[in-house]
């Protein structure tokens, strides 16, 4: 991989993010507000092939034993954002509160599942947003774990600990089941 290629498209992604999240007038120019839009819909596939080409790195390093070269790439993913979108409003499958039992350890959780995808664990106090990235839902409570979640007559939970787990192709370290409909 070139590295330099690859570290200047990287600054340019971060350049743009920090140029379309900068302040600013409140009332953007229509025009203005397009040509962002066309912008990052233009970056978006200079963007995921980055992202794919330092995912595909941080797995050959890690299968070599380059721990630290794929922490390296771990962090420069970190820095590019992540590729996943919210969730869209009312996934009516996921909505409610759920009682979440994990096996083999039996730890039960409750979740309390919004529209928008943000979701509390009761008692806790834990807060996380549930993305879909392709076919799976994941639920990221930012504390180096990752669930993936599927509803099958009960909600199934593969828990990743650590989060880079899934993108790994890892096993998951647990797994779980939640129904829905108990209140908090």
């Amino acid at each position: 991989m070139n590295w330099r290629f690859a570290s200047f498209l990287g600054l340019l992604f971060i350049a743009a993010s920090i140029v379309m999240g900068s302040g600013g007038p409140t009332t953007e120019h229509p025009e203005i507000a397009n040509l962002k839009k066309q912008f990052q819909a233009d970056m978006e596939p200079v963007r995921k092939k980055f992202r794919t080409r330092l995912e595909n790195l941080q797995k050959e390093l890690t299968r070599k034993g380059d721990l630290d070269g794929a922490l390296a790439v771990k962090t420069e993913l970190e820095s590019i954002g992540t590729p996943e979108k919210p969730v869209p409003k009312n996934p009516v499958t996921l909505k409610g509160n759920w009682t979440v039992t994990y096996s083999p350890s039996g730890n039960v959780r409750k979740y309390s599942i919004r529209d928008d995808g943000r979701v509390e664990m009761v008692g806790d106090k834990l807060f996380g947003q549930i993305t879909k990235n392709g076919d799976d839902w994941l639920l990221d409570f930012n504390d180096g774990k990752l669930e993936k979640l599927a509803i099958k007559e009960v909600l199934f939970i593969e828990h990743f600990e650590p989060k880079t787990g899934y993108a790994m192709g890892d096993k998951p370290r647990q797994t779980a089941t939640g129904d829905k409909g108990v209140g908090k």
